[in-house]
């Protein structure tokens, strides 16, 4: 008789589970390598590219705020002296006093009325003028002749009215010694003007008697002052 048929052995088991495992473990590096690749892309840059072109230059910005001012610098050198400009006019007299004065040193007979000196003033409005002058002369005086002279303020050269109390009257009489005396006298007086303008007043002076060639005024002075009205 034929032997009999052996009895099936059974199936070894699959390695399943092992190679399921190692399957793990290997999708677990796969996933920290991509990981680290990625960090490692961010923090290592690749290389430079090339340079893009320009772009398109923006619109202007709003002006900024005035910043604090800064300090002042070191004084500079002190320029050049400009030229003198030309002169202006004079200006207008002023509404209040004026004052102006004349001088003389001339030596200058006076047997005849003599205009001696002047002065002149503007004026601005009306007032009144008020003239002084004091005239210094030698008169030559001999004994037994009297010698007299007048001094003036008048608006007319060689005017020499007789206008009391506005001339100063002085003399020598004839029982005087003989000499060449040095004779001062004083005069003040008022004009009244009713208007702004240009005004001149004279120093006149003559002998009224016993004058001759060696009667001489020769020094004055003469001041006026303004007082509006």
């Amino acid at each position: 008789m034929p032997a009999p048929a052996p009895m099936p052995q059974p199936m070894p088991a699959a390695p399943g589970a092992q190679g399921s495992r190692m399957g793990m473990v290997l999708g677990a590096v796969a996933v920290v390598l991509a990981a680290l690749a990625l960090v490692l892309s961010l923090v290592i840059p690749g290389p430079i590219g090339p340079t893009g072109p320009t772009g398109a230059t923006g619109p202007v910005g709003p002006v900024g705020s005035t910043g604090a001012t800064g300090a002042a610098g070191a004084t500079g050198a002190t320029g050049l002296t400009g030229a003198n400009g030309p002169a202006g006019p004079q200006g207008p007299p002023g509404n209040g006093t004026l004052m102006v004065s004349n001088g003389s040193a001339t030596l200058t007979s006076i047997q005849t009325c003599t205009d001696y000196m002047s002065i002149t003033i503007t004026v601005p409005g009306p007032g009144t003028i008020v003239v002084t002058e004091v005239i210094h002369i030698w008169v030559d005086h001999t004994t037994g002749t009297a010698d007299g002279w007048w001094f003036y303020v008048e608006t007319t050269g060689g005017d020499c009215a007789d206008t009391p109390p506005y001339n100063w009257i002085d003399y020598l009489g004839s029982g005087d010694t003989s000499g060449n005396y040095n004779k001062m006298g004083t005069l003040i007086r008022p004009f009244t003007v009713s208007a702004a303008g240009t005004y001149t007043y004279h120093a006149n002076l003559r002998m009224w008697v016993g004058g001759n060639a060696l009667d001489r005024a020769q020094a004055g002075f003469m001041l006026a002052v303004f007082y509006p009205s």
